[in-house]
């Protein structure tokens, strides 16, 4: 089971996306509103430099990883936001390089497939010229037999002749000897014949073996493109999964804000009351404990929800991971030119299904971070109010005190008479 990222390690993650130089010395303001750009925020420049003024403690004009970390505290959202993002534009950034990868590989196994196809065109020709040698070879066959058919009828004709007539037997005898040498001459023709037939079949069956090894390779494949369907089939149902679980971490967000509303409108009840009185001091001090420990719980509860959105963050991560390990194992699997066509057709569909999810999940992160803004600077005023209060309460107490220790010993009256003078 994946753990959360560290608040450390997203604040040091985006400080070095906001860093272009990359000298960790600090983040300008350039740095940080060029930084919002690519990320798709759309802040205005007034914006990016009230941010940077806010984290900027020593007024430098560079954001410290320091100051930066006390930055994410101050909006914790806006860091999850940026760090989240961060890692969705090096994940495009990846998935744009392996897009270019598996179409280098396609052109290789296109001109793989290529040669393999001229390859087999020749041990198609070859196997013609070994068929066409083999008929001239039957037909010499065939030939051959018959002039030595038409010398064994010259032969019986010679020696009728020679019985007929004794003055013919010499040339007969020569005749003779010349249809012999023929013969002899056909009958090693008729050998050499035998032996380019034999030579012709060695070649065809070498052939036909190459054929046959060439058919297991296609059925191997075609096993493994059934096989890298199947896995597509079951991450696409972890990814309908992950939507779900989007949808519900949506709707806690949206109870986070009402609680969010709800604190402010006490706080800003409780805040009225300060202007009462002496006599309620002691109330508004009760009734602003009462807000500051509603404020507490709608804190807690806050956190509870980033924790949980945390969570699906996490989950939404892992199953990122194990999508893209499913790929690249599917990849690996992919060996033949238009199994490899399809899968980059999914990864591009993939790519920009991610692109329209991200842009979806930046127009919903958008009013989040506005409202967290909002909060921010209404907390601030609030604070500020607060601690203004606090003072003036002190100093009615510091006053009340001086105004009492001369006059202990005073009565009812004296004191009246007192006050009426003072007015």
């Amino acid at each position: 089971m994946m753990h959360p990222p560290s608040f450390t390690t997203k604040a040091k993650i985006a400080f070095e996306f906001f860093d272009a130089n990359k000298t960790a010395k600090g983040i300008s303001v350039d740095d940080l509103g060029n930084g919002f750009r690519r990320l798709a925020f759309e802040f205005t420049q007034s914006t990016v430099n009230d941010l940077h003024a806010k984290g900027d403690a020593n007024c430098d004009g560079l954001l410290s990883f320091a100051e930066w970390q006390r930055f994410g505290e101050l909006y914790p959202t806006l860091l999850d936001c940026v760090y989240y993002r961060s890692i969705d534009a090096e994940l495009e950034r990846t998935r744009r390089s392996e897009l270019e990868n598996k179409g280098n590989e396609l052109t290789a196994l296109r001109k793989q497939e290529a040669d393999s196809r001229e390859i087999h065109v020749a041990a198609q020709q070859a196997t013609a010229e070994a068929e066409s040698l083999l008929t001239q070879q039957s037909d010499a066959i065939v030939a051959a037999q018959q002039h030595a058919a038409g010398m064994k009828a010259a032969h019986e004709q010679a020696k009728v002749a020679t019985e007929q007539a004794r003055s013919d037997l010499r040339q007969a005898n020569s005749d003779l000897n010349i249809a012999k040498d023929r013969e002899r001459q056909a009958n090693s023709a008729a050998s050499e014949s035998k032996r380019l037939i034999e030579s012709a079949e060695r070649k065809l069956n070498i052939q036909c073996g190459k054929v046959n090894h060439a058919e297991e390779k296609v059925r191997e494949l075609e096993r493994q493109l059934a096989q890298a369907r199947a896995e597509v089939e079951q991450e696409m149902c972890e990814a309908d999964k992950v939507r779900t679980e989007i949808a519900k971490a949506l709707e806690r967000d949206n109870e986070i804000a009402m609680l969010a509303q709800e604190a402010t409108r006490q706080l800003r009840a409780a805040m009225d009351t300060v202007t009462l009185g002496e006599e309620e001091v002691r109330a508004r001090q009760a009734n602003e404990k009462d807000t500051a420990g509603l404020l507490r719980e709608a804190n807690a509860s806050v956190a509870k929800e980033c924790a949980q959105k945390d969570v699906c963050m996490r989950n939404l991560a892992a199953t990122r991971d194990i999508e893209k390990q499913r790929l690249h194992e599917s990849q690996q699997a992919s060996a033949a030119a238009e199994n490899m066509e399809r899968e980059i057709i999914h990864l591009e569909k993939e790519f920009l299904d991610s692109a329209s999810k991200r842009e979806e999940t930046n127009m919903e992160e958008n009013p989040l971070i506005e409202q967290e803004l909002k909060l921010r600077a209404q907390r601030d005023n609030l604070e500020q109010k607060e601690a203004q209060l606090n003072n003036e309460v002190c100093h009615f107490n510091d006053r009340k005190q001086r105004s009492a220790s001369p006059r202990r010993s005073a009565s009812p009256l004296q004191l009246e008479l007192s006050s009426r003078r003072v007015r």
